[in-house]
């Protein structure tokens, strides 16, 4: 069976959705944990995970920055 030109350009737009998805879900949300390695060791995706975490956490949930936020209130004692 032959797929039509606008039928496999529609196949190669979900493939590539798809694809995007899992990776993006991979990457920024799957949590890591190996057997034999310690417990809380970092793993390739740990940096960017903690980076996209405090990015969602600031602009979407209007979260503030905890690190921030410890600086302002130890310069507000200080002062």
């Amino acid at each position: 069976m032959v797929l039509s030109a606008q039928a496999q350009r529609s196949w190669k737009l979900a493939t590539a959705v798809c694809t995007s998805v899992a990776a993006f879900h991979t990457v920024f949300y799957t949590e890591y944990s190996m057997p034999g390695h310690l417990e809380g060791e970092k793993h390739v995706y740990s940096d960017i995970q903690q980076s996209y975490r405090r990015m969602i956490d600031k602009y979407v949930w209007n979260v503030p920055d905890q690190e921030n936020q410890k600086r302002e209130n130890d310069d507000m004692t200080r002062s």
